[in-house]
C-alpha cells in the first residue's frame, strides 16, 4: 500500500450516503483512479455541485473501481463524512490544504508518510518514518494501530497532536521509546488496549519534555517509564499526565537523576502510583494527585527505595489499596536519606500515611514530612521504624490519628492532633 500523488485524475460517481465510492469513469479531458494503482492510497475530493463537499485520504481498488473514504479531513460537514444524495458527484485526486501547509512548514505528517489512522491498519512503519525524518512529527487527530514499539532516537525532535491522537497498540510492546535528547512529546493518548507485554511511553534520554501525555491499559506494563539503567536518563520532565488502568507503575522511576514529575494524575494502577527507585537521586514530584493505585500490588501509593535527596511537595495521596500507605520507604534496594516530604495530602488510604521503614537494616535517615495533612489513614499518621533516625515531623495537621515513632533523634514540632 502506497501514498500516490498524481495530477489530472477525475471521475465521476453516483454513490449516495457515507460508504464506499463506486467509481463511473474518468470526466472527459482527465485521467481514471486506475493511474493510483490497485490498493494504493490517494488524497481526494468530491463534490456533488450543490454545497456538498468533502476531502479526505481513502484507498482505490481496481476491482470494481472503488474508492473507500478512509480518513474525512475536511468537509461541509463540520469535517465529518457528508451523506450524499441522487445524482452525479465528480471525485478527483487532491492536495489538501492542512498538509501541503504543514509540509511547508517542514513538520512531517504522519499522514504524508502513509499513516492511514484508522485504528485498525498498522501504521508503525509509516509513523516511524516520520520521527526518522528528524522533522518535527505532527498527528493529526485518528487513532493510529501500531503492533511494532516505535524509537525516537533523535536529539531535539518533537512529536505533538491535537486533543484526540491515539496510538492503540495491537501487540505486547513499549509503544514509543525516547532514546534521544531534548525532545518534546505533546497531546498524545497511548491506548495500551489490554495487550500483554510493554509499557506505554519509555524515556531512556536525558533533557525531554513530556507534556499533556496520557496513557493506559498497559496490562503487564507501566504507563510511563524513566529508565536509566543502562543510559544517562537525567533532568527530564513530565508534566500535566495521566496514567492510569496500568498493571504495574503509573510512572516509574528507575536509575534516573534530577527528574521532575509535575501536576500529573496516577490512578488505578496495578502497582504504585508513582514510584523513585534503584538509584534515582533529586528527583522532585510536584502538585501530583495519587488516587487509588495498588490494586494488585505495589508497596504505597508512592514507593521510594534508593532515592536520596527526593522531594515530594504538594501532593494529594489518597486510597491506596490494600493496608498500604500513601507513601512508603521501602529500601529493599538500600538505605537512603535526605527526602523531603512538604505541603502533602494524605487520605483515606488503606495504611499509615507515611512510613519509613527499617528492611533488614537497609533504612531510610534524615526525612522530613513538613506541613502535611493526615485524614482517615489506616493506623498511624507516620510510622518510624527503629533504625530510622534523625527524622523530623513538623507543622502537620495528624487528624485522629499519632505518629508511631521508633526511630532515635526523630524531632516532632508542632504538630496537631484532634
Amino acid at each position: 500500500m502506497t501514498l500516490v500523488v498524481a495530477d489530472r485524475i477525475q471521475e465521476t460517481t453516483a454513490t449516495t450516503g457515507t460508504g464506499t465510492l463506486t467509481l463511473g469513469g474518468a470526466v472527459s479531458g482527465f485521467r481514471a483512479f486506475s493511474v493510483v494503482g490497485d490498493r494504493n492510497e490517494c488524497f481526494y475530493c468530491i463534490d456533488d455541485g450543490a454545497g456538498n463537499w468533502e476531502v479526505g485520504r481513502g484507498t482505490y481498488t481496481g476491482s470494481g473501481t472503488t474508492l473507500s473514504r478512509d480518513l474525512i479531513l475536511a468537509s461541509s460537514n463540520s469535517g465529518s463524512a457528508v451523506s450524499f444524495g441522487a445524482g452525479t458527484k465528480n471525485v478527483w485526486v487532491d492536495a489538501p490544504a492542512k498538509l501541503l501547509t504543514q509540509a511547508a512548514l517542514a513538520v512531517a505528517n504522519v499522514l504524508l508518510y502513509g499513516a492511514v489512522g484508522n485504528g485498525s491498519a498498522d501504521d508503525h512503519a509509516a509513523i516511524q518514518a516520520a520521527i526518522d525524518s528528524g522533522l518535527p512529527v505532527y498527528f493529526p487527530a485518528a487513532t493510529y494501530a501500531i503492533s511494532t514499539g516505535l524509537t525516537a532516537g533523535n536529539n531535539g525532535q518533537s512529536l505533538s497532536g491535537p486533543k484526540g491522537v491515539i496510538l492503540k497498540k495491537t501487540a505486547g510492546v513499549d509503544a514509543l521509546t525516547v532514546t534521544g535528547n531534548d525532545n518534546e512529546i505533546r497531546g498524545i493518548t497511548i491506548d495500551g488496549n489490554s495487550q500483554s507485554g510493554g509499557s506505554g511511553l519509555v524515556i531512556k534520554g536525558a533533557n525531554n519534555y513530556v507534556d499533556g501525555v496520557e496513557s493506559h491499559h498497559h496490562s503487564t506494563g507501566h504507563g510511563i517509564c524513566l529508565d536509566g539503567q543502562s543510559t544517562t536518563c537525567a533532568y527530564n520532565r513530565i508534566h500535566a499526565c495521566y496514567s492510569h488502568d496500568n498493571g504495574q507503575i503509573g510512572i516509574s522511576q528507575n536509575h534516573v537523576t534530577d527528574s521532575i514529575i509535575s501536576d500529573c494524575y496516577t490512578y488505578h494502577n496495578g502497582y504504585e502510583g508513582i514510584t523513585i527507585d534503584n538509584q534515582s537521586y533529586r528527583c522532585l514530584i510536584d502538585n501530583c494527585n495519587v488516587n487509588a493505585n495498588c490494586q494488585s500490588g505495589g508497596v504505597g501509593g508512592i514507593g521510594i527505595d534508593e532515592g536520596d535527596l527526593a522531594r515530594i511537595t504538594n501532593c494529594i495521596i489518597q486510597a491506596t489499596g490494600s493496608s498500604l500507605p500513601g507513601i512508603k520507604f521501602q529500601n529493599n534496594l538500600g538505605s537512603m536519606a535526605g527526602v523531603n516530604i512538604s505541603g502533602c495530602v494524605f487520605v483515606a488510604n488503606g495504611g499509615p500515611g507515611i512510613v519509613i521503614s527499617n528492611n533488614g537494616g537497609k533504612t531510610a535517615s534524615a526525612i522530613s514530612v513538613i506541613g502535611c495533612r493526615f485524614q482517615t489513614n489506616g493506623s498511624h499518621s507516620v510510622t518510624i521504624d527503629s533504625g530510622c533516625n534523625n527524622c523530623t515531623v513538623a507543622l502537620c495537621d495528624l487528624g485522629s490519628q499519632t505518629i508511631s515513632d521508633s526511630g532515635t533523634g526523630t524531632i516532632l514540632q508542632y504538630n496537631q492532633a484532634y
